[in-house]
């Protein structure tokens, strides 16, 4: 499925599920714009996306919350999430990235320079864990990407193109992990 704007999801009340995006299978779903997040009340909002699901994000995903553990977005199995610019936490930043089994986060910008989101949020358990991360920048202008905070990988990190400027921050490859 391919939305050619923005694509939006509001939570502002309820109390018995939560707001659910659920991508499955082969499943894909491209936003050529922002994906919205915005959480102001009411139920989480849960993104998962399962067993070799494509999601790919043309511009920005932004993650909104007035309190924490309401955004979350979940990658299982061998899930690929693809981001064409960057995340947006807000402030305070509220938001989870749950990068789980063989899953892969890939920042695959060509027009825009990027930030890799730093692991650390402003919540409980407002975390960013990257399993596998990609590295695939092409814009003309270094570097193409830098470092939020510190970032830690637990899988592989591909390196593909673009510079990453770390700048007085740390790019962790956990024990077991490769590049």
């Amino acid at each position: 499925m391919t939305v050619n704007k923005d694509f939006i999801v509001e939570s502002s009340a309820g109390t018995v599920e939560n707001s659910k995006i659920l991508i499955k299978g082969t499943g894909t779903l491209n936003v050529n714009r922002d994906l919205n997040l915005d959480y102001s009340g009411g139920t989480k909002i849960l993104t998962i996306i399962n067993d070799t699901s494509i999601l790919t994000i043309g511009r920005d995903i932004q993650m909104i919350a007035t309190t924490d553990n309401k955004v979350d977005i979940k990658l299982n199995n061998d899930a690929i999430l693809r981001i064409g610019r960057n995340f947006d936490r807000g402030t305070p930043a509220y938001g989870m990235l749950e990068s789980n089994n063989n899953s892969t986060v890939e920042y695959n910008g060509n027009t825009y320079s990027q930030v890799i989101s730093e692991n650390a949020g402003s919540g409980t358990g407002d975390v960013f864990t990257y399993k596998n991360l990609k590295i695939n920048n092409s814009k003309i202008t270094a570097p193409q990407l830098t470092l939020e905070g510190d970032v830690a990988i637990s899988g592989i990190l591909t390196l593909t193109d673009g510079i990453v400027d770390a700048s007085s921050y740390t790019l962790t490859i956990e024990s077991g992990a490769s590049v």
